[in-house]
């Protein structure tokens, strides 16, 4: 069982336990190893099943009680096989992204240096990435509304701990936050600039850090927080971003995938 540790802003988070995975790429990363295993199609579906507990005596119960019991359906979750695809999506993107993302790799090491002395110094340019090739990728889930889709994914990040912490990775110290996972509401009135913002606040809120603080003003365009997404990204060890409701962004389709193009090579 995870060890869990509350942060000094109360969030609970757990201690990292490192695991060998079958897959090499997945080896020798803290990163990754920390993460739960990988589990096959049978687990999977005993994992994202939901049932509703009865019990017997509850049977007895004045008729205006029971309405209440009956409430408990709303929570049944019967997984099928588009909910496992979207599974396996989730956590192959999550350690994807890490395999160059790897602390202990001297090319990603450097690279981290280099972003934080060319913002420091204002002279990040996005589309230069130093000779960093990134292993990060995206996906999409779409459908109508109703369909269940912010259910389904909900369903699973809970079985991914959000917040891990590090002290030692093979008996080296290693004091190391990691947010395996993000997830944004696209605002309704299709601001890239609210988005944005919502990042560093959601960020601050989980890990009691003071981004927001440090990062934005209110001068600051959405071009030039991008970076800074970046930076902050890294600083958390970020394992994946997730925007719900992307409907909302659609009052302008163009200016909405520059932001995501340009997102993704931020946060890469």
């Amino acid at each position: 069982m995870d060890k869990k540790i509350y942060l000094p802003n109360g969030m609970e988070a757990i201690e990292a336990v490192y695991k060998e995975s079958e897959i090499e790429e997945y080896n020798n990363n803290p990163f990754i190893q920390a993460l739960p295993p990988l589990y096959k199609k049978e687990e999977i579906i005993r994992k994202l099943m939901l049932t509703p507990t009865m019990k017997k005596e509850e049977k007895e119960l004045d008729a205006t009680i029971r309405l209440h019991i009956i409430q408990r359906l709303y929570k049944v979750f019967q997984p099928l096989p588009r909910h496992i695809e979207i599974w396996n999506m989730v956590n192959s993107l999550i350690r994807q992204g890490y395999i160059a993302r790897n602390p202990y790799d001297k090319n990603y090491k450097r690279y981290v240096n280099e972003t934080g002395e060319s913002l420091i110094n204002k002279k990040y340019e996005i589309s230069n990435n130093m000779n960093f090739r990134t292993t990060a990728s995206s996906g999409l889930v779409i459908g109508f509304s109703g369909m269940g889709k912010t259910t389904t994914v909900n369903r699973i990040l809970s079985h991914i701990p959000q917040i891990i912490c590090h002290n030692y990775y093979k008996e080296q110290h290693f004091n190391n936050m990691q947010l395996t996972w993000l997830k944004l509401e696209a605002p309704h009135n299709s601001s890239l600039k609210a988005l944005t913002l919502q990042f560093f606040m959601k960020i601050d809120e989980l890990l009691g850090t003071e981004n927001f603080k440090r990062y934005v003003s209110r001068n600051l365009s959405v071009d030039a927080m991008m970076p800074l997404m970046g930076k902050a990204a890294q600083s958390v060890n970020l394992g994946m971003l997730i925007i719900d409701e992307l409907q909302n962004l659609s009052k302008n389709v163009s200016q909405i995938m520059n932001y995501f193009v340009t997102l993704i090579n931020s946060l890469s």
